[in-house]
C-alpha cells in the first residue's frame, strides 16, 4: 500500500504533468477534471484499486461485469459508486494500459466509450439523488472530455523514459507486435536504435 507521503508526492507529480499538458496540447479540460485525473492516477498507481484476484492472478475486472453489478444494484448509491469505479478503471486503463488490453483483443475505444458512458450516468444519478451540483457538473465534464483525458495520459506515459534494459525490451517487443507509433516514440526518447539508426520523433 502506498504511504500517505508517497501518495501526496504522486498527486503533486500528476497534477503538475496534467496541468502543463492541458496548456501545451490545448485540451479544453476544466481545472476540476484535471484535479480529478491527477487524484485518480495517484490512487490507482498502487494497483489496489485497479486489480481484483482471479484464479490466483491479479486481473482488471471486466467492465461488462462492473456494468452488470451497477444495473443490478438495489439502491442508487451503490449503482452510482459502481459506475464511478467503472469510469475510473476505464480511464486509467485506457491511459496507462492500452497495449495490454489490445493484446487481449479488446480495443481501447471500447474502454473509452464505456468510461464516458459510466461518468455520464454518474452525473445523471447525482442530479436525481439531490447530490451537490458540483458533483453532477464534475462527472458531466469528465464524460464530455473523457477522450481528451485519455490522450493526456498517453502523453504522460510517452514523456517518461524507460529506465531499465527489461523495460526497453518489453517496449521493443510490444512495438514489434503492434507497430504502435506511441511505443516507437518512447523507444526513440529512451535512446533505442531501430533499423540501424535512431528514428526521428
Amino acid at each position: 500500500t502506498a504511504s500517505p507521503v508517497l501518495t501526496q508526492n504522486l498527486y503533486d507529480y500528476f497534477q503538475a504533468e496534467v496541468s502543463a499538458l492541458a496548456v501545451r496540447l490545448g485540451r479544453p479540460v476544466p481545472p476540476d477534471a484535471q484535479i480529478y485525473l491527477a487524484n485518480l492516477c495517484s490512487r490507482f498507481t498502487s494497483g489496489e484499486s485497479l486489480f481484483v484476484e482471479s484464479e490466483g492472478r491479479r486481473e482488471v475486472e471486466p467492465l461488462a461485469l462492473m456494468l452488470r453489478r451497477a444495473l443490478e444494484a438495489e439502491d442508487e448509491t451503490t449503482r452510482l459508486n459502481t459506475l464511478r469505479h467503472l469510469g475510473d478503471v476505464a480511464l486509467y486503463t485506457s491511459g496507462f494500459l492500452p497495449e495490454r488490453m489490445e493484446r487481449r483483443g479488446v480495443d481501447v475505444g471500447y474502454f473509452i466509450d464505456m468510461g464516458g458512458m459510466a461518468y455520464a450516468e454518474v452525473s445523471s444519478l447525482a442530479a436525481r439523488s439531490g447530490a451537490r451540483r458540483s458533483m453532477k457538473d464534475l462527472f458531466q465534464s469528465l464524460a464530455k472530455h473523457f477522450r481528451d483525458l485519455v490522450h493526456m495520459l498517453w502523453e504522460v506515459v510517452d514523456r517518461a523514459p524507460a529506465t531499465s534494459a527489461m523495460s526497453l525490451l518489453d517496449l521493443y517487443s510490444n512495438w514489434q507486435r503492434t507497430g504502435s507509433e506511441r511505443l516507437e516514440r518512447r523507444l526513440v526518447r529512451s535512446g533505442f536504435v531501430l533499423g540501424g539508426k535512431s528514428l526521428t520523433c
